[in-house]
């Protein structure tokens, strides 16, 4: 087995938040978590991913993203991503247990609980169920707060919108409504959700209920990070240029109103994926990282090997060793295996220069 961290990578054109054009270069490398805590690098360099993957294969609509494309130029900090599940100390039945997740200085704890319903009691009003026994629970969104509301209102299903694959969002106070409705297994221990606080009442008060609580992919599609979308800030003048051209295809009494209705210039928060809490001021790979509650076997225990590639990169004017951060970390507890996503960028002429561009060479080698 390889003592050296092999690297795959690609070159990115892109820009960065200060709508500068840029040319990034994302490396990825794997290793193995031993037994003992140590990160033995693996033997062949693991394969960029080009999109999206979903538990499973499963439908983007339906399932949760277990890691998003590596394909990002451009993420203002570090993601930590954690896939696997919670299991009862040494394979014991639970209905109820802590996990936590911490790197560096960077903690989050949840609380994991076996699958409850709620019942509709005429004069009690809604009603939680005992949780039933269990060894091992998925952290994954379909198990934390959230979901669809189909029974609420006749006219349509309404969904959570921080987490619309959840359990345990439900608007109206009814019968139809609560009876058999499965709640949450995930929580944050700080906002457990309650009898009292479970329906919202009001679909405009949505915003009151609780944060869905994991560690995985939080879905880009989901408040807030969908907020953040928006024009890359460098291709904001040719945004403008573009709809003030296009008013002239409006009804003459709607071209101030369609002026008016400008897209936002993209936050670049939108491409950190992680769960709250888990999207970190850059870390510098060498930090320690306890798991707890995600094994049987007692916590999973180990340091970030640090291991950043040496990046150069030459356009044309000469060879460039821009400054290299680490945007993601994605830690499996099954396979026992650690990815670490690293970037580096140099500003360059922008895209309509690429063809006079005299060469360009990137060199990524183990440091």
């Amino acid at each position: 087995m390889s003592t050296t961290p092999l690297f795959s990578h690609i070159l990115l054109p892109a820009s960065n938040p200060q709508g500068k054009y840029v040319l990034s270069v994302v490396a990825k490398t794997r290793y193995r978590i031993s037994p003992d805590g140590k990160c033995v690098p693996e033997s062949e360099p693991v394969k960029l991913e080009p999109a999206d993957k979903f538990f499973d294969g499963g439908d983007p609509l339906i399932t949760a993203c277990e890691v998003e494309s590596d394909f990002i130029p451009w993420k203002p900090q570090t993601d930590i991503i954690i896939v696997g599940k919670a299991c009862g100390p040494r394979g014991k039945e639970v209905i109820r247990m802590g996990v936590s997740v911490q790197v560096g200085s960077y903690r989050k704890n949840l609380v994991v609980t076996g699958d409850r319903q709620c019942q509709h009691k005429p004069l009690a009003g809604p009603v939680f169920s005992n949780p039933k026994p269990f060894t091992e629970m998925p952290l994954r969104y379909e198990r934390a707060y959230g979901g669809m509301d189909i029974l609420s209102f006749s006219e349509a299903p309404v969904g959570y919108p921080r987490n619309p694959l959840g359990r345990g969002f439900v608007v109206k106070k009814k019968k139809e409504t609560l009876d058999g409705l499965a709640l949450p297994n995930i929580e944050d221990p700080n906002f457990l959700l309650t009898p009292e606080g479970l329906c919202v009442g009001e679909m405009k008060d949505w915003h009151r209920m609780p944060m869905p609580a994991c560690v995985g992919v939080f879905g880009k599609i989901w408040y807030p990070r969908c907020s953040f979308a928006g024009v890359m800030p460098a291709d904001m003048p040719l945004y403008e240029q573009l709809h003030e051209m296009s008013a002239g295809l409006v009804p003459p009494d709607q071209v101030e109103k369609y002026k008016s209705l400008k897209m936002p210039m993209l936050d670049f928060k939108f491409f950190n994926g992680a769960s709250s809490g888990l999207a970190v001021p850059y870390l510098k790979g060498n930090e320690k990282v306890r798991l707890e509650g995600m094994d049987a076997a007692g916590p999973i225990e180990f340091t970030l090997p640090g291991g950043a590639p040496a990046i150069r990169i030459d356009y044309g004017p000469g060879m460039q060793t821009p400054e290299i951060v680490l945007q993601t970390v994605v830690i499996r507890t099954v396979e026992r295996t650690l990815d670490m996503v690293w970037r580096s960028a140099c500003e360059y002429p922008g895209p309509t220069e690429l063809e006079k561009l005299t060469k360009l060479d990137v060199i990524v080698e183990a440091s």
